[in-house]
């Protein structure tokens, strides 16, 4: 594939991923009947759509996972295609100049993933920051909702 090509497939798939992606930041507290403790974070990306056409795609380019999801009474079926952490982040690098609507969830996302694995013990400061992060993604995530506040 020319490098012409690699650009317009690129420019393809985050005009999709633009349209019906979603990039979240999970943190998961560990029961404390867990053989873990402490708190385990990441960086998620995912689409799902009925059309599970463009999801080879998706897969070959960046990685990730795809699966069907169970059907809920009279909808189609749908596929979602998720990547976490390292697969996520360099998938928001490579859209991120073709991003518009998903611009700065990506840049939030990737501030967030620069940030993971640099010391075993997270300091109050880091996690507080990426409290922030979550919560800054989440406003920007729930701007197509319709509330009464309107």
């Amino acid at each position: 594939m020319d490098s012409m090509d690699d650009e317009l497939e690129l420019a393809y798939l985050a005009g999709f991923f633009d349209g019906e992606g979603c990039v979240n930041i999970q943190e998961y507290i560990y029961p404390p009947t867990a053989n873990r403790s402490g708190t385990a974070w990441r960086l998620r990306i995912q689409i799902g759509n009925t059309c599970p056409d463009v999801f080879p795609l998706f897969v070959r380019r960046f990685g990730g996972s795809l699966r069907m999801q169970k059907r809920h009474g009279n909808r189609k079926q749908q596929w979602v295609w998720t990547a976490a952490a390292n697969d996520a982040s360099n998938a928001l690098l490579l859209m991120l100049p073709y991003l518009v609507v998903k611009c700065r969830q990506a840049e939030l996302g990737l501030d967030f993933q620069s940030d993971m694995g640099k010391s075993p013990q997270l300091t109050n400061n880091q996690i507080i920051g990426r409290r922030a992060l979550k919560e800054a993604l989440g406003i920007l995530n729930g701007k197509g909702r319709i509330t009464d506040d309107v």
